[in-house]
This record gives C-alpha cells, structure tokens and sequence, in this order.
C-alpha cells in the first residue's frame, strides 16, 4: 500500500475507533472503539520510524532521535492536557479532540513524499 496510504488509512481508524468510543460510552462499543484505535496507532508508529531513518535532510540516528523525542514528549503532554480539557469541558470533548487529531493525521499524510 505504501507509508502515504497505509498512514491516511491510520488517520481513518484513529478518528473511526475515538469517535465510536465517544459516540457510543458503553462497554462493548468502547472496546471496539479502543481496538480500531489500536490498530490505527500501532501501524503510524512503525511506518513513521521507517520514514525517518530513511530522511535525505538529516542523518538517521538524529531523524530517529527526533521522533523518539516527539513521540515521548507526547505521552508526557497528552494525559496532563486530556485531564485539563475534559476538567473544563467533559470527557467526551477531549476525546473528540482526540479524534479531529486522528483527521489531521489522514490531511498530513500528504506531506509524505517517500513511498515506503
């Protein structure tokens, strides 16, 4: 399929699986939700480590770096600024958030110029 399309179809399956989860808060459909969430993740993450170790702009081990260094900048911001939102608005409205980020994953695939 490519890293373009396989990351648009992981864009789909993060706003798909976070937008059921909010749209449907019981049990069965949560885990549903959660799933095609998981799904949706565990295949970005991989495809965006393949991409930067292949980087003509920058060597490896730094593009490697960076994206490691992104990626655990964002479990550090994530859980503080999903309790923030969801203190000030619900739940449910951080979780939206979550999803529109998922959307702008597919919009930002775009920017992929290297089919892996």
């Amino acid at each position: 399929l490519g890293a373009k399309r396989m990351i648009q179809i992981s864009g789909v399956m993060i706003f798909t699986g976070i937008t059921i989860l909010v749209a449907f808060p019981y049990f069965v459909p949560s885990i549903i939700g959660l799933l095609i969430t998981g799904f949706g993740v565990s295949s970005v993450v991989p495809l965006t480590y393949g991409l930067a170790g292949q980087s003509k702009t920058m060597p490896a081990g730094q593009a490697l770096a960076a994206v490691s260094s992104l990626g655990f900048l964002g479990f550090l911001l994530a859980p503080p600024l999903i309790g923030f939102i969801s203190e000030a608005y619900t739940l449910r409205v951080a979780f939206a958030l979550i999803a529109l980020m998922g959307a702008v994953v597919v919009f930002l695939s775009g920017k992929v110029q290297k089919q892996a």
